[in-house]
């Protein structure tokens, strides 16, 4: 996730100062071009399996259209909008995280709390990679202590 927030601050600032375009490209140009910028493919398990079955999900932080399921009957006509679909989820593995950005999100501002967030996360991955198995537990059962005690005063 940490990544994931790098990349997309990243690529956010890339687009806002022209050093990326995204304008009159292909997904095939723009997959390239992200390449070519090295950033990092990120393939969740969940995600690669319904790329390669043809199955497109819409993300609950998304602000885009509903998701469209892919139909591969040999009775259904194909349409250019089912090409550019399945292109998307063909380029989707690996850059979807980024090719999702929506061009809006793409300002100084947004790049700077993505890259806020990233840090906060590095912090808290940092944190719980010092702390020992037996001093999480302790925690979690402090915190439930105290929830628990919430939940009886009420």
């Amino acid at each position: 996730r940490v990544i994931e927030l790098s990349n997309k601050a990243r690529y956010c600032t890339m687009i806002h100062d022209g050093e990326l375009s995204i304008v009159k490209k292909t997904v095939a140009q723009r997959e390239a071009d992200l390449e070519a910028a090295s950033f990092v493919r990120i393939t969740p398990k969940a995600k690669a399996a319904d790329a390669a079955t043809g199955r497109v999900e819409k993300e609950e932080d998304d602000e885009e259209e509903p998701a469209t399921a892919l139909t591969n009957s040999t009775d259904t006509k194909t349409t250019g909008a089912d090409v550019v679909v399945e292109e998307v989820v063909a380029a989707s593995v690996g850059y979807e995280y980024l090719l999702r950005v929506t061009t809006l999100a793409c300002t100084t501002e947004h790049a700077k709390r993505l890259r806020a967030q990233a840090e906060r996360l590095q912090e808290q991955l940092e944190q719980l990679q010092r702390t020992l198995p037996v001093d999480m537990w302790w925690g979690d059962l402090d915190d439930f202590e105290e929830g628990l005690a919430q939940f009886e005063a009420r």
